[in-house]
């Protein structure tokens, strides 16, 4: 893979050298979400980051001016303002409005703001449109986050005094949006679309910020849009592959993260590498689908891909230790999921409930099933292979339940140099953006004697095959990785659904697969027909099951 340059220069030849303080929401398709705050760091080389469904700026001109404009007003309200930006691109959102500021004004700002609100207690209002597993996790992400962030910066969120329910109700909302501004609240989280356009509604004459995610239904994207129509600084609403790809294009950004669950995420990936942007890549299937027209844009464009997967990251640094021609293997750690050491017959049966339950890592209901099938370690195998141009006999994978060593690399001499650390994707993701340098932060050290013994595992794949059937797609290439993508997303949706039973996944991936028409070096098109002939293939199987 391509490294970021080690210059400290910036593409367009200057340094970033402003500083930023910023809270924002980190979010992905499968409706997770977390705040992160970082305060008063440099940012090298990159000058402004969207990311996809998941997006934040680190200098953008909205956000300065935003910050600057309020400048005088609590530490709440300058983070919150910062994080609405960002919010907004979750949704497909690209600020329309125009302006600058000094960078290095608005950290000054945002840190006399932050000192002043120490000891004071801010309101925050969380409205929640109906009782469901996707949106209840966002809500306790939040608060859990916030918990965090009053620990740390000396201030208390009351937010168990503001929470709401619609229960899908919308006179509900509008009756909770009066409440709330009422109530003077200072900042509203909206989540999912009618609440976002019910509360932008009732904020309209007020300065209370809202941020809001799980924006996704297409059916009111008017509906919001209307909500906005008129308001200074209004956003621009996009829509659909149309407004990820336009994001992915955007002016302005220095990196691009694709936090796409999925194939959708491959289109997006193939506009940000042409629009000249680097690409920090949370979207395997990107690579799993079509890794030779991700690599060979990258190369094409002269631009940087880098892995924001805790194990590929783990790679990624471990490789640092030596030459590519040194390298021996590459070995790609897995946990093992909740049904670590059951046999095939026992995982008949099996749960959603238990399937969930992910012993280490909290992540998205596709991924977490994903995980537990090993199709997801299949799929990262797929990836290690184009992300770090390394063939599929020198790609191992061990089972690491403790998920303390993310990944590791074994040399020709023999040594092997590991990466490790708590399970948290907060480190991944900020190295991907430090990288070369490493930023102090507040995650939480890993203490090597609470630890304690280290396992490692042969994976089962009698029990577990999807791992052996993906990386023999892997080897076979073409369109075979997308087809047994597809037929893992389908199968895996079924199961979400209640509609099959856990093992039938796998067997869904085994019928695709096996009779899939495999296309050598596909264009985009063979890879865009491939994945709907299997999604085809495997609703068929699905209905008879």
């Amino acid at each position: 893979m391509q490294l970021p340059r080690e210059d400290g220069q910036s593409k367009q030849g200057g340094t970033a050298d402003s500083n930023f303080s910023t809270l924002s929401l980190w979010m992905n398709t499968q409706g997770q979400g977390r705040f992160v705050i970082r305060e008063q760091k440099p940012v090298p080389q990159v000058e402004r980051v969207f990311i996809l469904y998941a997006a934040r700026s680190k200098e953008g001109a909205t956000a300065m001016k935003t910050m600057n404009m309020i400048s005088r007003r609590s530490f709440l309200k300058v983070a919150m303002a910062a994080a609405t930006v960002s919010a907004l691109g979750l949704t497909g959102c690209g600020s329309s409005a125009s302006g600058t500021a000094s960078g290095t004004a608005s950290s000054a700002a945002a840190s006399s703001a932050a000192a002043s609100a120490a000891g004071q207690t801010f309101k925050v209002g969380i409205v929640n449109y109906v009782d469901h597993a996707s949106l209840n996790q966002i809500v306790e992400s939040v608060e859990s986050r916030l918990d965090e962030l009053g620990a740390e910066k000396g201030v208390t969120f009351d937010y168990a005094d503001y929470y709401a329910n619609a229960q899908a109700d919308q006179s509900n909302l509008n009756q909770i949006g009066a409440d709330l501004v009422a109530d003077g609240v200072d900042v509203i989280v909206a989540v999912a679309t009618p609440t976002a356009a019910t509360m932008l509604a009732a904020v309209e004459d007020t300065d209370i910020p809202v941020v809001y995610s799980a924006v996704t239904d297409p059916a009111a994207f008017d509906k919001l849009s209307a909500a906005l129509a008129g308001q200074a600084d209004a956003p621009k609403l996009l829509k659909g592959a149309e407004g990820l790809r336009a994001l992915a294009c955007m002016d302005g950004a220095g990196t691009v993260l694709n936090a796409v669950v999925g194939i959708a995420g491959l289109d997006a990936s193939l506009a940000a590498i042409e629009s000249g942007h680097d690409l920090a890549l949370a979207n395997k299937e990107s690579l799993v689908t079509g890794g030779h027209l991700v690599t060979d844009a990258v190369k094409k464009h002269g631009v940087h891909l880098l892995p924001v997967d805790s194990e590929h990251s783990a790679i990624f640094q471990s490789l640092q230790g030596g030459r590519k021609n040194e390298v021996k293997r590459l070995i790609i750690t897995a946990s093992g999921g909740p049904f670590l050491g059951k046999t095939k017959a026992e995982l008949a049966d099996v749960t959603l409930e238990q399937c969930l339950k992910h012993p280490n890592w909290s992540m998205g209901r596709k991924i977490t099933v994903d995980s537990s099938t090993l199709a997801n370690k299949g799929l990262e195998v797929i990836e290690a292979h184009w992300l770090f141009d390394m063939p599929y006999d020198k790609i191992d994978v061990v089972v690491h339940p403790q998920s303390i060593v993310h990944s590791m690399v074994e040399f020709t001499d023999g040594s092997v140099i590991a990466q490790m650390g708590l399970p948290d994707m907060r480190l991944p993701i900020q190295y991907a953006f430090s990288y070369p340098e490493r930023y102090d932060n507040a995650f939480g050290q890993l203490d090597f004697v609470k630890a304690g013994t280290l396992t490692f595992l042969a994976p089962d794949t009698e029990a577990f095959p999807a791992l052996k059937i993906a990386v023999e797609c892997g080897r076979q290439g073409g369109t075979l990785p997308c087809a047994f993508n597809a037929a893992n997303e389908e199968a895996v949706y079924a199961f979400l659904d209640g509609k099959i039973k856990y093992m039938d996944i796998v067997k869904t991936i085994e019928h695709v697969v096996g009779r899939h028409q495999n296309i050598l070096q596909p264009v985009l098109e063979d890879i865009e027909n491939a994945d709907a002939s299997a999604r085809c293939a495997a609703k068929d199987f699905l209905s008879n099951l």
